[in-house]
């Protein structure tokens, strides 16, 4: 059981967290700083190294948490349908969620790693092992088949790379585009899905 100096300690680390995600929701991950969310929660800028070394340390755990709401969001969608119904269902919230949250998503994707790392370890995701599970699901039970042998890895990784470039080209270039530019990468999502009956 936590004393109450380690429960105070969680609320204001907590507290800390949640001012740094409305900052970078409001006005960008440029606009975070040391300073901005000790203003927000009436703290000191000294007192906040108390809990986090570093405004990067407090970018990585809002990183970690918007992975945390794509997973959720993708629990809806993992269980119900068929796995090319999920698969679809998938692009587009996922489509959504870069819509809903563009601040947030630019953040979690705009970060350089510092070290080398395998592609199964992206895997521990769960956001995106759920993503290589429908595969599996799909190639298993033949719903999905792969023209060039691509295992569920390969075509997982296909299928986030079409998703994560359209949302990136909607929250980048094609931002302020006069055509219905979702509806059309909505299409464009659902032929690749096509092309795996």
């Amino acid at each position: 059981m936590k004393s109450p100096r380690e429960k105070r300690r969680a609320r204001t680390r907590e507290t800390i967290l949640e001012a740094a995600m409305q900052i970078v929701m409001q006005h960008g991950v440029e606009a975070l700083s040391m300073r901005e969310i000790a203003g927000r929660i009436d703290y000191s800028p000294s007192g906040l190294y108390e809990y986090f070394s570093s405004k990067e340390a407090i970018i990585d755990e809002l990183v970690g948490e918007g992975f945390v709401r794509l997973a959720a969001r993708m629990e809806h969608v993992i269980h119900t349908g068929t796995a090319l119904e999920r698969l679809e269902e998938l692009g587009k919230m996922y489509m959504h969620f870069a819509l809903q949250e563009p601040q947030l998503y630019l953040m979690m994707f705009n970060r350089t790693t510092l070290s080398p790392f395998a592609l199964a370890e992206v895997e521990q995701n769960t956001a995106y092992a759920r993503l290589v599970q429908t595969f599996q699901d799909g190639l298993q039970s033949g719903e999905i088949r792969s023209a060039s042998e691509a295992g569920s890895r390969e075509l997982a990784y296909t299928a986030w790379s079409l998703m994560h470039g359209l949302s990136m080209l909607r929250l980048t270039l094609m931002h302020q585009i006069t055509e219905d530019i979702d509806g059309i990468h909505e299409r464009a999502f659902r032929a690749f899905v096509e092309q795996l009956k």
